[in-house]
């Protein structure tokens, strides 16, 4: 949760990324849940997330246990915004 005191302008400034790719007993992705139109992507694969950060944003790939990327996406950097004066 981002305090909404300090800036108005902090909309929903992080990205939430759930991955639960690393063995845990695998399910059908649920259809009758109030999130279940907020899903981007989902997949029954191992797998892992590698996370490349650079100063233009960061890029997301979910790479299986065979080195393969499946899934990949792009976070650009998002501007701060400084806290108002006092």
């Amino acid at each position: 949760r981002v305090d909404s005191s300090v800036t108005k302008a902090a909309v929903h400034p992080f990205a939430q990324i759930i991955t639960g790719g690393a063995g845990a007993p695998y399910y059908q992705q649920e259809t009758h849940v109030p999130w279940t139109g907020k899903v981007a992507r989902f997949s029954t694969r191992q797998h892992y997330v590698r996370i490349e950060v650079s100063a233009s944003g960061a890029v997301v790939k979910a790479i299986d246990i065979g080195g393969k990327t499946f899934d990949e996406f792009q976070l650009p950097l998002r501007q701060v915004l400084p806290p108002p004066s006092p």
